[in-house]
């Protein structure tokens, strides 16, 4: 706890109300029954927000996302490199390839895909799936 009177003061007279009928799941519907119950004697009353699945939404996204970012990068530089060292003298280098990710099987069987392309998809699927949850907190609340 925080020592701060203005912390203490505040949560002093706090109370943890659960098993709250959906009905009433909202700040101004709980604020409404409670003063109805407790007529002049409520300050505030507010519903507690549990996002802990958004974040390992976010989290994951966010993973892939530096991924994306990363290979995007490296096979941009590849290609700069490339196309510098042609434009030089006559060396000899192979034109970069497109970088590869396994996507499923093992590590010695499986299918491979372009790693831009996966890591996107999954960035935008991630992206659905956190609007998705966002929406349902906020009818929650």
């Amino acid at each position: 706890f925080h020592k701060s009177s203005t912390y203490l003061k505040k949560f002093r007279n706090t109370c943890v109300v659960e098993c709250v009928p959906k009905r009433h799941r909202s700040d101004r519907s709980l604020q409404i029954i409670f003063e109805k119950l407790f007529p002049g004697q409520i300050k505030n009353a507010e519903m507690v927000i549990h996002t802990s699945t958004l974040d390992k939404i976010l989290d994951k996204r966010r993973k892939f996302l530096d991924k994306y970012e990363s290979v995007v990068a490296r096979y941009e530089y590849e290609k700069w490199k490339y196309d510098q060292g042609s434009t030089r003298c006559c060396v000899a280098t192979s034109e970069p390839i497109e970088p590869q990710v396994r996507t499923s099987g093992s590590c010695f069987k499986g299918t491979n895909e372009s790693a831009i392309k996966h890591y996107k998809t999954m960035v935008d699927q991630l992206k659905v799936s956190a609007h998705e949850e966002y929406d349902k907190i906020v009818e929650k609340r």
